[in-house]
């Protein structure tokens, strides 16, 4: 073997698929019509929830064994679905309560890149900024270019409300938080980022009350919603799970704790998750298969 030979060979990879860290990075190759038809299902998803942001279309299931190009299709949707104007999110294999990991999967979604801006949480901003038509200062301290003020803040979240009556009204403290998650200082980051968590700290108390955050928690379900409502303002979001059967698992097992099942059926809180997370319209069945990843759009 000559020294060519040699450095070609240590530049092949032999891992079967990309990883999850991957898919953010979007593929260095994309061969057309590898798994097409779901591509074209998503893409299409993708584009009804823009032109209807009520629209929320059922989850794509995508089955395969590994290696068959399911974590290299969302790398390539994540790059179309941003490239357009989108959100995208990933959630991992849960190891703990589904929606403290999906709320886990938002944070960490928004801190990565968008198509026109450093992340998807500054994207949010600028496009709530804009409907909120707000003096380039304010904005500049709501994007975290200038250290964030009370005064910036509140009026902010004023000119919000005005704009967005309805939505302002519900979930102008979520807003607050992700506006505190994007500051200069870092106590006002773990502050906001603490009411996002539904984790509280009592010895953050004066804090929450110089910023006009609530005292009590909300449930994590309830944080990923009211991120669903606020991301919806300005544009549609993907979020694509990973091996969805790990998930159905977990609650499975919980579920078994509490209920004595025949063999094959499914529990309550099983067929509700999955209604929940759009994978099944009521009264549809579903049978959970290995190797399944999960892309729901809204």
């Amino acid at each position: 073997m000559n020294d060519n030979e040699r450095k070609a060979l240590q530049q092949l990879r032999f891992e079967w698929s990309p990883t999850q860290e991957e898919v953010w990075t979007g593929p260095e190759i994309h061969v057309v019509g590898l798994n097409q038809a779901i591509a074209d299902g998503v893409l299409a998803a993708f584009s009804r929830a823009q032109r209807s942001p009520a629209a929320n279309p059922l989850g794509i299931v995508l089955e395969g064994q590994p290696g068959v190009g399911k974590t290299h299709l969302l790398s390539w949707i994540c790059q179309q679905v941003q490239s357009a104007g989108g959100y995208f999110f990933l959630l991992g294999v849960p190891q703990r309560n589904f929606w403290d990991c999906l709320v886990q999967a938002f944070l960490e979604g928004l801190t990565r890149p968008a198509h026109s801006h450093p992340d998807q949480l500054t994207k949010l901003l600028d496009g709530l900024c804009d409907q909120a038509m707000v003096r380039s200062a304010i904005r500049d301290e709501i994007l975290g270019r200038k250290p964030l003020t009370k005064d910036g803040l509140e009026e902010f979240i004023d000119k919000f409300r005005y704009t967005e009556p309805n939505q302002g009204r519900r979930y102008h403290q979520t807003l607050r938080a992700m506006v505190l998650l994007k500051a200069w200082d870092t106590s006002l980051q773990d502050l906001g980022e603490g009411y996002l968590r539904s984790t509280m700290e009592a010895i953050d108390a004066d804090a929450r009350k110089k910023w006009n955050l609530v005292s009590w928690a909300k449930t994590p379900r309830e944080v990923v919603e009211e991120i669903s409502h606020l991301l919806a303002l300005t544009g549609p979001s993907v979020v694509a799970a990973d091996q969805i059967d790990s998930t159905l698992a977990q609650v499975r097992r919980a579920s078994a704790r509490q209920h004595t099942l025949s063999s094959g059926e499914e529990t309550t809180e099983v067929i509700q998750l999955m209604e929940e997370i759009g994978l099944v319209q009521a009264g549809a069945e579903f049978n959970c298969r290995p190797e399944v990843n999960l892309l729901t759009i809204t």
